[in-house]
Formats: C-alpha cells, sequence, structure tokens
C-alpha cells in the first residue's frame, strides 16, 4: 500500500463473506438479507455535512498514533477529530482537494525516515499544515462524511458529494426481492461480500438449489454447464453505482461469468431521487432473468468450438492483465475442471473461458482479495466468448501466425 495508507488510517474491513463452495451448508437470498442488515444496524451509520475549508487532517498528534480528520466548531474550537479508513483518506484528498503532485508530495513526505521521534513528528506536522492549506484552498467544497462504528468506535469510512443519494443494502435488497417472483427468498446465495466499500451479492436465478459434498465442495450440477445467475452490486460510500446483472454460473468449480453484453447490465448512479432507484431495479429484474439465460445458451455454444491453440488465440485478450494473472490463466487452463475436448485436451473455446474466470476467483475473490478486479477479469472472459463466436468457422478457432 502507497504512503498514506501507512499513514496511520485504518484497513477496509470485510463485514460479512459466503461462498458456496467454502460453506458447509445452503444460503437463501432471505438470510442473506439478513446477515446484511444485522451489518447495518452494528455500524449504525451516520453522516454529516462539512465544508473542506473547515478540515484539515491531522498526523502525529501527541498521544494518538492514527491521522484524524478534525473540523473547525462553531465556537470556534477545533474538535478532537475522528479516525480514518484508508478508503476515506483518500476520498477525502482526491483531485478536488490536492493540486497537482499534491498527494504524490504527502506521500513521499511521510514515507521520509525520521532520523528521531523529534524529526518524525515535524515532518508529519509538516504534512498536517500543508493538507489544511489545501483544504482551505477549496472553500466552496461541501462534502457529506460517512461515519460508520467500528468496534465501539465512530470512523470515517468515505467522503462524497453533497448531492450524494444514500441507497442503503439492506433497501436495495429489499426492492429486488419485491421485484422477482414469488419465493424468491428462498433462491440459492453463491457468493455474498459486504465490506466498507461494495456490496456484492451473487445468487441463481430460479428455485433449483447446488448441492454441496461433504467435504464443502460443490457437487456437479447440470453436467458441468452454466447455469443461469444474478449479481447485485452497490455501495454506501460512493465506489459503485447499483448494478444488476445477468450471469452464467459453473457449479462445477464455482466459476461465474460476466455479461455478454453491456444491455444486460443495469446500472444507476446515487443522485436524485431514491424513488427512481427502486422502480428501476423493480423494472429491471424480469429483464436480467431473461439475460442470465441468454448467457448459459451461449456457454453451451462455446462448448462446441474448438481452437488450435488455445494459449496462442487468448494472447490479444490477456494484454491488460499483470504478469501474476496471465500465469494464473495459463495454470487454469490445465486445471481438472477445465472444459475439455474429445481427446480430453483443454482446446475449447469454452476451455478458454473457464480459464479466465477460474483464474480470476482463485487470486483475487478472498476476503482481502478485489472484487472491482474480479468483475474486470470476468468482463475480459465475456469480450472473448463474442470475439470467438464472430471469428469461429465452422466450430473452429484459429491463432495468429506469429510473423
Amino acid at each position: 500500500m502507497n504512503a498514506i495508507a501507512l499513514a496511520q488510517t485504518l484497513p477496509v474491513s470485510t463485514l460479512a463473506t459466503y461462498e458456496v463452495r467454502n460453506a458447509p451448508g445452503i444460503m437463501t437470498l432471505g438470510e442473506a438479507r439478513s446477515i446484511i442488515n444485522d451489518a447495518h444496524q452494528a455500524a449504525n451509520p451516520w453522516r454529516q455535512t462539512r465544508k473542506l475549508a473547515h478540515c484539515h487532517v491531522a498526523w502525529g498528534l501527541p498521544g494518538q498514533e492514527r491521522a484524524l480528520l478534525q473540523w473547525l466548531q462553531k465556537d470556534g474550537t477545533i474538535s478532537a477529530g475522528l479516525p480514518m479508513t484508508r478508503t476515506a483518506l483518500v476520498d477525502i484528498l482526491n483531485s478536488d482537494v490536492l493540486p497537482s503532485r499534491g498527494r504524490a508530495f504527502l506521500e513521499e513526505l511521510l514515507a521520509l525516515p525520521g532520523s528521531s521521534d523529534n524529526h518524525a513528528r515535524s515532518l508529519q506536522a509538516i504534512a498536517t499544515m500543508a493538507t489544511q492549506k489545501f483544504l482551505r484552498a477549496r472553500g466552496d467544497k461541501t462534502r457529506q462524511l460517512l461515519v460508520s462504528n467500528k468496534h465501539g468506535e465512530d470512523v470515517i469510512t468515505g467522503c462524497v458529494g453533497s448531492s450524494y443519494n444514500d441507497y442503503p443494502h439492506v433497501q436495495l435488497m429489499d426492492d429486488m426481492i419485491d421485484g422477482l417472483p414469488d419465493g424468491a427468498t428462498d433462491w440459492q446465495v453463491l457468493s455474498l461480500r459486504l465490506t466498507d466499500n461494495v456490496l456484492r451479492v451473487r445468487f441463481l436465478a430460479d428455485d433449483r438449489h447446488i448441492g454441496v459434498g461433504r467435504d464443502h465442495s460443490i457437487v456437479q450440477a447440470e453436467d458441468g454447464k452454466l447455469i443461469p445467475a444474478i449479481e447485485l452490486w452497490n455501495s454506501e460510500n460512493g465506489h459503485r453505482a447499483v448494478w444488476l446483472k445477468s450471469l452464467g454460473y459453473r457449479a462445477l468449480c464455482a466459476n461465474g461469468y460476466a455479461s455478454l453484453a453491456e444491455q444486460a447490465v443495469h446500472r444507476w448512479n446515487h443522485v436524485g431521487d431514491a424513488e427512481r432507484l427502486r422502480q428501476g431495479i423493480a423494472g429491471a429484474v424480469e429483464d436480467i432473468i431473461i439475460q442470465s439465460r441468454g448467457i448459459a445458451d451461449a456457454y453451451d455454444q462455446a462448448l462446441d468450438i474448438a481452437v488450435d491453440d488455445a494459449w496462442g488465440w487468448m494472447q490479444d485478450e490477456l494484454a491488460d492483465f499483470t504478469r501474476a494473472e496471465a500465469a494464473a490463466v495459463q495454470d487454469a487452463l490445465h486445471h481438472d475442471t477445465t472444459s475439455r475436448d474429445a481427446q480430453g485436451q483443454p482446446r475449447l473455446l469454452a476451455s478458454m473461458l473457464d480459464a479466465v474466470t477460474f483464474a480470476a476467483h482463485d487470486i483475487h475473490d478472498r476476503d482481502d482479495g478485489d472484487l472491482i478486479r474480479v468483475e474486470q477479469m470476468e468482463r475480459a472472459a465475456a469480450r472473448m466468448l463474442r470475439r470467438g463466436q464472430r471469428e469461429a468457422r465452422d466450430g473452429m478457432l484459429h491463432a495468429p501466425i506469429a510473423d
């Protein structure tokens, strides 16, 4: 993490997590809603509006090991301040506040090794004064500070604009369930991840259930084909719009797939009337269910498209992957659960999709992982599927020939 994260901020917390492939039993949508509500009640979130010109970030206060956001009070005194998560500090010191190279200056300043305690305190004092100057220069900016209770202490978890409209996770779950068919509270949840920043829930798009073995491994269903599923995203601190997205879920190894087309994603920003969000969710649910069935059908077609060199054909799609991600995809191509042709080789379009999505979950879909990156890698798989469908001739794909 960068030096700002080392400047006495709190890490982003995982508040709830569930994965069907790691759990001893089945979770339903109704149970997921209860877990999310319990987390909301424990956090007891609230917000306050502050002018940035009245605030500053204080590092290295006597007897205080954490950076605090303080503000000027009505009586002219400075508040005791509140600690922040790493996300909140970066939100506060974003491009609206810091000038060009301003954040880099603070990072480098706070990262300098102190030759003594006094030297270190001097560096932190300079950072405090610099931040105060930057904030005062943006006196016309008003922000909402999002505050939650963590272990009995109020902590700032985000900073959003004055027009940001709150749409709690629990309200979103209620609105979505209201739009689903009767009995949807019993639909099976595949994955639940709730952090300070985002909520992601994945669940099957009908009333079928995937069995879980005694060793918590998923029992193969539907002959390893994709099962229609739905994904929901939200954020209460400005880090994600509201999303409803169609998925395909491969029961054998808990792979998720991105939507096959942009119109399969319904997205709403946190602005305007909350009723607009509620009506949008209700109207989108039916379309998402239909789209998820189309993804499952497209994957079935990918099982019938062969490729002469899977790794060679994939290279263009992996251009934006890190070296570690690409290596994980290459390993996953030969994983036991990857789809194979009649000769037992991973030389199908479906094999390549399996490899990318398996790698995404294997690397990033953990308690400390990057859910946004999982979604980006799944979208790469979706692009790969569309490209493969376009380029296939007589059920065959050919890797580019190197010059």
